[in-house]
């Protein structure tokens, strides 16, 4: 359930790109700091077992040598029916130059079968925008770019300063009717809820460049194509580049289905969002009525864009398309798979430091769907 605003755009450094070899079986380590507006709740040892919760389950299954170091802030209303929000450092790459990352980074890892069908598939797929793919910091340290090169954004404050400590900031909706233990109780028709650990793994999902981080089409609808009001409207995001409406056939439009696809549109992994109000990089389609109330997707995953009431998430594993989207866009897996049917998207880095907000949205049954404008 997630929009992404327009973008802030913040410093220039310039940066150089390096694919190294990660270790084949070391660890990914999602860092959370939990702000005092979190460890001052009533409930916070809650709110923070569900987010160490989301954590483990997402970290887990991939074997990047690196940390993600991600700043959890707690909101009190005033978000317009937002459950979650998130904030990604960004950099730019020129396309030529980041299908070189892809190319190098699969030769390096010929383990992960998506991110190598990716690379093999790329000219069936969009080429990115005029000045190329734009892509979040951590995707470009799972190619193998060291953290020094492309470094979070965001201080202890969550301020954007460019050089910071945080590659991210999540900030929950603590007012908003949040389960923290699964499974979420059944809807009885007044007791909506939604589940915390799914929407803190979406979030994370973001900051790791999946999801609407992975896409520039909410920007490109907003502004239009090559805005200077919004510089994210000269590139395509990572997810772009494996955008298909049909085999063979690439799209970058808000006016049709798509799908995630990684072998030339050949295979859908999982359709795109075509919703306005949600982010298009997010999974759908996800507008039908939900037998509990609300507006969502049929099969409950974590990345859908929007989500029926009181669900409980598929949970994060290597059989789901999360997952496939993570690993094709440089996430290796901890375990070599006999065979990948999910495939998807990888990326490069730039010369721009960036940051992007991505808004949760929540759904109320008995008002219907709630959308923010």
């Amino acid at each position: 359930m997630i929009r992404h605003l327009s973008l802030i755009t913040l410093s220039g450094t310039a940066l150089l790109a390096l694919i190294l070899a990660n270790p084949a079986y070391a660890s990914l380590d999602i860092l959370p700091t939990f702000d005092s507006s979190i460890t001052a709740l009533g409930d916070a040892a809650a709110v923070e077992a569900a987010i160490s919760n989301a954590t483990q389950a997402i970290q887990g299954n991939f074997a990047n040598s690196f940390d993600v170091p991600i700043l959890f802030k707690a909101a009190h209303g005033g978000l317009d029916g937002i459950l979650a929000m998130t904030n990604s450092t960004f950099f730019h790459r020129p396309y030529r130059d980041y299908v070189g990352l892809l190319e190098s980074a699969a030769a390096a890892h010929p383990g992960n079968a998506a991110l190598k069908t990716a690379v093999n598939n790329l000219g069936s797929g969009n080429k990115g925008g005029t000045d190329g793919v734009i892509v979040t910091n951590t995707v470009l340290q799972a190619l193998g770019v060291p953290a020094s090169d492309v470094p979070g954004g965001y201080d202890a404050n969550g301020n954007f300063v460019g050089f910071g400590a945080f590659d991210g900031v999540i900030t929950i909706n603590v007012d908003q009717p949040f389960t923290y233990t699964e499974p979420v109780p059944v809807y009885d028709g007044h007791n909506v809820t939604y589940d915390a650990t799914r929407a803190v793994e979406h979030e994370i999902d973001e900051v790791l460049g999946g999801g609407g981080s992975g896409s520039t089409l909410n920007s490109v609808s907003q502004f239009g194509t090559d805005n200077p009001d919004s510089v994210f409207t000269f590139y395509q995001g990572a997810l772009d580049l494996y955008r298909y409406s049909a085999p063979e056939t690439p799209s970058f439009s808000t006016s049709a289905a798509a799908y995630l696809s990684v072998n030339g549109g050949a295979t859908e992994i999982v359709g795109f969002n075509n919703f306005s109000q949600g982010d298009f990089g997010d999974f759908g389609p996800n507008t039908d009525s939900c037998a509990g109330g609300g507006f969502g997707g049929p099969a409950g995953l974590i990345q859908d864009a929007f989500n029926c009431n009181n669900e409980t998430a598929e949970k994060f594993t290597s059989a789901s398309p999360e997952y496939a989207m993570l690993e094709s866009i440089g996430y290796d897996p901890t375990v070599i798979p006999e065979t990948s049917t999910w495939l998807m998207l990888l990326v490069g880095f730039g010369g721009l430091g960036l940051c992007r907000i991505s808004l949760a949205k929540v759904h109320f049954a008995a008002r219907g769907a709630r959308f923010r404008g």
